[in-house]
């Protein structure tokens, strides 16, 4: 709890001043807190689009003898952030090999590798991910996302399903609902599903954008 109150503050500081550097760690906090504390600093600051600051926040933490997996991975999300995909790929590569149970690692690793137009390497990583983390509903987005990049609609369909039931908010899972279902000619609950998120102007886009995988999409909806 103190290293997350923490955290908070440390980030209400960068936010009202970018130029406070981090200080070092509090007397009472044990190294795993101080760990914590400025990863999720880091992850924060690559959330928000500042990826070198991210990456300053990682040099000092190794600097001052901290490292971890959860370290590696915030530090590859920043060097992808930055276009440095060969390094970050280096990074996740080994991460998995020294904790092949990491979901956040292969959750990354898989999404580099579906920017790549790797699409087997990527399905394969977030398969994985989402086995280890069967309760996180981004894990679940994220694979059936792939599957549809890959052209697999069906194997897509559960794993979309999935996220939403874990999180029926998710914009994202249902938009990518919608694509699948509209791949597999399913046109009518495409458009259901698509009106959930964008209404009745964005689903009648979005239908035309897949008329490619089923042409039966491109019916248009019928009007009095």
């Amino acid at each position: 709890m103190r290293a997350a109150l923490a955290a908070v503050a440390l980030l209400t500081a960068c936010a009202h001043d970018p130029a406070v550097p981090l200080q070092s760690p509090m007397a009472w906090t044990s190294p795993a807190d101080d760990l914590a504390v400025r990863v999720d600093l880091a992850r924060a600051m690559v959330d928000s689009d500042r990826p070198e600051a991210a990456l300053d926040i990682v040099r000092k933490a190794r600097a001052d003898g901290l490292a971890g997996p959860d370290l590696s991975v915030v530090q590859a999300r920043a060097l992808i952030a930055r276009g440095l995909a060969g390094e970050a790929e280096t990074l996740l590569e080994e991460v998995v090999r020294r904790d092949p149970r990491n979901a956040g690692a292969h959750a990354a690793l898989g999404g580099l590798h579906l920017d790549q137009g790797h699409l087997d390497l990527a399905v394969a990583d977030l398969e994985r991910a989402a086995r280890l983390a069967p309760d996180e509903a981004r894990m679940h987005n994220n694979l059936g996302f792939a599957l549809l990049a890959a052209g697999r609609y069906a194997e897509a369909e559960p794993a979309l399903r999935r996220a939403l039931r874990l999180d029926p908010s998710n914009a994202r899972a249902r938009n990518n609902l919608g694509f699948t279902l509209a791949a597999l000619c399913r046109t009518e609950e495409a458009r259901e599903t698509f009106r959930a998120v964008v209404g009745d102007e964005g689903a009648e886009r979005n239908l035309r954008i897949a008329a490619h995988s089923c042409p039966s999409t491109i019916q248009p909806l019928e009007t009095p």
